[in-house]
């Protein structure tokens, strides 16, 4: 589970990049059917990488460093150039603001969209770096019990993360915000009484 949230924030920061990078031929680029496969391969690829995980238990603390680390590295790249091209894009927009308003608002939402998933991000850095320092105390020295009990602490960070992600974009996107409490409402029945 934790593998399939981990290549989702790293979805969702490809996502983003394509659409602050490509604005105007985003819809064209990411289209319903391309989404379903980007997810099924996700999955596809987050099972086999558990089943390998498992399958390579004598090394499971170096795969586990390498693989973490060269998503976070992946990760950090693209918000990197979100970041580059968002820059680029709000200096001409302050040159160009009365020409194209249209194309300025567009690209203040992709520039919110990316904040958003900028938390989302460091959330995910605080969670899964702690494991990687401990993974390798681990590959130092298996039999002391203080890098073990670090180990597991950190493990439950990675766990804790899947938790976070949904909270920060229910906290940063009032329609996700508006369905979830409306799913709370009719799953409790709650009603919008007038006093």
């Amino acid at each position: 589970m934790s593998g399939a949230s981990f290549f989702t924030i790293a979805a969702i920061a490809l996502d983003r990049f394509i659409a602050v990078t490509f604005h105007l031929r985003y819809q064209e680029l990411v289209t319903e059917k391309r989404v379903g496969i980007a997810k099924t391969i996700l999955w596809l690829t987050s099972g086999f990488l558990g089943f390998a995980f498992i399958g390579i238990s004598t090394h499971d603390s170096l795969v586990n460093i390498v693989f973490q680390t060269l998503g976070l590295l992946v990760i950090t790249v693209t918000y990197l150039r979100i970041y580059k091209v968002v820059r680029y894009h709000r200096h001409n927009i302050q040159s160009e603001l009365q020409v194209q308003n249209g194309k300025a608002i567009a690209i203040f939402r992709a520039k919110k969209s990316v904040i958003n998933c900028f938390y989302v991000y460091i959330i995910t850095i605080a969670c899964y770096v702690p494991n990687i320092f401990a993974s390798i105390l681990l590959i130092v020295n298996k039999s002391k019990p203080s890098f073990v009990l670090v180990y597991y602490v950190s493990t439950l960070s990675i766990c804790i993360n899947s938790s976070l992600n949904p909270i920060v974009y229910c906290w940063r996107y009032r329609e996700i915000r508006n369905i979830v409490l409306n799913t709370v409402k009719k799953i409790f029945c709650i009603e919008n009484r007038v006093a």
